[in-house]
């Protein structure tokens, strides 16, 4: 999971600077919930997404390693720490493989929309977004009903 999650930030960075000199001064910057571009900025803003990308992933990654100093749904004693622990921190590694995957779908949307001339993200990108989205919430839901059949046990 570490690996994917630093792969899709390693091509967040790589694919948009190698088509950077190729995109033009001026590119979508905000979309509308249809997809469609409803601002504009210059080509530089391509590189806060990446940016922000990374900011989120080495945040997640330091924070993964204080499990103890999450939130859970279940209260944490000797007997669950380790397990609760493990899944929380099997939560942050997927969804930092979601941040890192959901930012490099929309760089790679927008520089290829530049190079087509169809500044949107399609009407099915948001759904699927927000699908991807929901992941770490049903594993959040699973780990608190795992939580809870072991305290019943």
């Amino acid at each position: 999971m570490e690996t994917t999650a630093w792969t899709f930030l390693i091509l967040l960075w790589i694919y948009p600077l190698q088509l950077y000199a190729s995109l033009p001064e001026q590119i979508p910057t905000h979309f509308g919930f249809n997809g469609n571009a409803d601002d504009y900025g210059h080509k530089q803003s391509i590189l806060l997404l990446p940016i922000i990308a990374t900011a989120i992933n080495i945040s997640m990654s330091v924070l993964s390693y204080y499990p103890e100093l999450f939130n859970y749904p279940n209260k944490i004693t000797p007997e669950n720490a380790m397990q609760q622990y493990r899944y929380a921190t099997r939560i942050i590694r997927f969804s930092r493989i979601i941040v890192s995957c959901v930012f490099f779908l929309i760089v790679y949307r927008i520089i290829a929309g530049t190079q087509s001339g169809e500044n949107t993200l399609g009407a099915s990108f948001m759904p699927w977004i927000l699908g991807l989205g929901m992941i770490p919430a049903v594993l959040t839901v699973v780990m608190w009903w795992k939580g809870q059949n072991k305290t019943s046990e």
